[in-house]
């Protein structure tokens, strides 16, 4: 049926001139580089209009081919004051005169005409030549979500969206009872229908990353009070970023040697979002998010911070729903690089374990480091140095231990190994097809493509042959630094530097017991994820980088995190005689660390540390007994939720002036630890969010203040709500 002549139609089109688009030059100007989320045949504006209410923060073009029905819209988008929305009157044939390539990241598609007669088949909205059209106009990963009750034009349409190079994804032929009607914002049409017993079909079809080289820029106006907190754990210390703070850095390809996603989030219910590597600064109150590679996306009203973390996780990297091995939580785990550094040899490995256990520690899970092999790519026991590896491994386990393997993506130079895996078309390759090289730790190696079956069936059947003929458990998997790679690197399937990194921690997932530091977009994971070496001192190379980047991997989504081993991992501060070494600074990495999900040991502090001294850390390790229980629950709620184990207090307490709190954490959302991180300062300073707060002793003290406690080297202050 078509609608009547509207009156005044022209002049009250007019009167909505600042809300319509007429060019390419009027889009791009109201883009500003931002990606567009546009409606094709938007009718009478009601859905356009309640999405551009529900995410602000992004922008919507409403497209509608007929005059009159466009000004309802527009006429509804002005009366309600959206600023995010404009309307542009054209056919869906010309969106190429409007939109630049690439410039739109999403497409709906609400119940468009069906065309139910085969020989207009061409006219329907998915036909293949305007899917051609939407290809062009879609970024890297652009989506179109597509509604309709017509079942022959949903089917129809499904083999158009294969044939055109869509994939899809949220399939559904009964929406309206289906998982993804939470979020599904209903139209005019839609209810009358519906009403009428029609069910509602509806896919998300969108194109797969080709990792074309083409720039995009997501510019956001930081809020008043706003903060953002990534995407890097490096970077916790610099933490939160806010307006004039300058902050910058990149993530392009190189994420600083731990664990990133390329992920913002706001304590203003935002978060940016991009599938490859970004680079972003803050500028005078506007933070900048660019990606040579991917589109960068911001999403909206989701309140505060925990709202945007529950939003982006549930949306980008959900759990797997699976929890590492409870050892790693309910014992310390024991490192062997600091009292063995590179003579790493079974009898001193034993003596080590045994001393741990007579020393009153419970057998954990025990790592063996770098040099118990021959070389990188050798991997089975030097011989001379463990001359019988399965006589070791068994009376490890009759200790109590899981004994983990320390293991490298690289091959030695001039090995057998090498040789026969470079004649099988192994290793990533310089563009002329030679072996590319990389110095790293020790000397010069080849260095494994994971995007190559022949790479990834040698390494895990080469870390399978350990765990079958000596009972290895696991592995902790070194290296894999996106930094390492390069652009440029010849692989089997097109990947980047911090693809090859994503892909190495995917491989560990083929291994419960696992230990990862260096990490790219591998969240909600069931990976152990260590903070990067940190330095035998007091500042920000080393103890003070403990809490903020903690809170940095709960935040990115690495919920089951390991602080860096007691002490720092500089192995010549703990040598005899040492003149660095400060049982102090010891005495607080291991209070600091007390109440992480996870804490290691690799100097043996039974050999560091006086009696006096060695007693604070067992008065350490029982009150960690006490909140084990704890843990286990926080751990257990982060493989259900994703939620963080170690979180801000502005995660929990948000809208208390607390954004800014990085040397304390809150393990829950009961229960606030506040480590001491100065040398020579025997009292702690604590904020305290709102409500009351109880120490281990009883005292009650109100919150909403700061109050100054005793911190002596057997004591670390913790608070439980009450």
């Amino acid at each position: 049926m078509r609608m009547r002549k509207k009156k005044n139609g022209v002049e009250r089109m007019n009167a909505c001139s600042d809300y319509l688009v007429k060019s390419r030059e009027d889009i791009d100007s109201f883009s500003e580089n931002q990606p567009l989320m546009v409606e094709i045949g938007c009718g009478k504006g009601a859905f356009i209009l309640e999405i551009a209410k529900r995410y602000p923060d992004n922008k919507f073009i409403a497209m509608e081919r007929v005059h009159d029905v466009a000004l309802l819209a527009v006429e509804k988008i002005k009366a309600a004051g959206l600023e995010n929305v404009r309307v542009l009157v054209a056919n869906a044939s010309d969106l190429r005169e409007y939109f630049n390539e690439g410039q739109v990241l999403r497409i709906y598609l609400n119940f468009s005409d069906p065309w139910p007669k085969s020989r207009y088949y061409k006219r329907r909205l998915t036909y293949r030549d305007y899917l051609k059209i939407y290809k062009f106009i879609l970024c890297d990963g652009g989506e179109i979500f597509f509604k309709t009750d017509n079942r022959n034009l949903f089917d129809f349409s499904l083999g158009e969206f294969s044939e055109a190079g869509f994939e899809m994804r949220a399939l559904t032929y009964d929406l309206h009872n289906s998982e993804y009607e939470k979020d599904n914002i209903h139209t005019e049409y839609e209810d009358n229908f519906s009403a009428k017993g029609f069910t509602i079909n509806r896919v998300e079809a969108f194109l797969p990353f080709n990792n074309k080289y083409r720039e995009r820029i997501m510019e956001v106006k930081i809020l008043e009070g706003e903060c953002w907190y990534g995407p890097n754990v490096v970077s916790g210390n610099k933490m939160p970023i806010k307006s004039g703070s300058g902050f910058k850095g990149s993530i392009e390809d190189d994420c600083g040697g731990n664990q990133a996603q390329p992920l913002f989030l706001s304590n203003k219910g935002r978060y940016i979002w991009c599938d490859y590597g970004v680079s972003y600064e803050e500028k005078d109150g506007v933070f900048t998010v660019t990606s040579k590679r991917g589109t960068v996306a911001v999403s909206g009203g989701h309140e505060n911070l925990r709202g945007a973390f529950k939003a982006a996780q549930k949306a980008l990297f959900p759990s797997d729903e699976i929890m590492p091995p409870v050892e790693f939580f309910t014992k310390p785990q024991f490192n062997t690089w600091i009292e063995l550094i590179y003579d790493q040899n079974q009898k001193d490995i034993l003596a080590y374990a045994h001393a741990a256990v007579d020393n009153g520690f419970d057998a954990g899970v025990l790592m063996i480091d770098d040099m118990w092999s021959n070389y990188y790519g050798k991997w089975d026991f030097d011989r001379a140095k463990f001359p019988d590896p399965k006589a070791m491994m068994d009376e490890l386990h009759e200790l109590g231990f899981k004994v983990i393997l320390w293991v490298c993506p690289y091959v030695s130079l001039d090995s057998a190994e090498y040789r026969d895996l470079s004649s099988k078309g192994a290793f990533i390759r310089n563009a002329d097809g030679s072996v590319r090289y990389v110095c790293w730790w020790n000397g010069v190696s080849a260095c494994l493509d994971l995007t190559n079956d022949v790479d990834r069936k040698w390494f895990k059947d080469s870390l399978d042959s350990l765990m079958q003929k000596y009972g290895v458990d696991g592995f902790k998997f070194d290296a894999g630094d996106s930094g390492v790679y390069s652009e440029n690197d010849l692989t089997a399937k097109p990947t980047t530097p911090n693809g090859q990194s994503e892909l190495y921690a995917e491989f560990g997932l083929n291994y419960p017991y696992n230990e990862y530091r260096a990490c790219y977009k591998n969240a909600g994971k069931h990976l152990v994820q260590r903070l990067s070496d940190k330095g035998h001192s007091w500042g920000d190379a080393g103890l003070a980088l403990l809490i903020p980047n903690s809170l940095m991997q709960g935040i990115l989504g690495y919920a089951y995190s390991c602080p860096d081993m007691v002490g720092g991992g500089s192995f010549a501060d703990f040598l005899p005689g040492a003149k660095r070494f400060d049982s102090e600074l010891f005495l607080r990495y291991a209070a600091a660390s007390t109440l992480l999900p996870m804490i290691q040991f690799s100097a043996a502090p039974w050999r560091v540390l006086t009696d006096d001294e060695f007693d604070c850390i067992k008065s350490l390790m029982e009150l960690r007994k006490k909140y084990i229980p704890l843990i286990l629950e926080l751990a257990e709620n982060a493989r259900l939720t994703g939620e963080p184990i170690v979180r801000y207090l502005e995660y929990v307490f948000p809208g208390e002036g607390l954004e800014c709190v990085t040397d304390e954490f809150m393990l829950g959302d009961n229960i606030l630890v506040a480590p001491v991180i100065e040398k020579g300062v025997k009292t702690k300073k604590v904020i305290l969010p709102s409500g009351k707060w109880s120490t281990e002793d009883g005292t009650v003290y109100d919150g909403g203040t700061t109050v100054e406690v005793s911190a002596p080297l057997n004591y670390l202050p913790v608070f439980t709500r009450v």
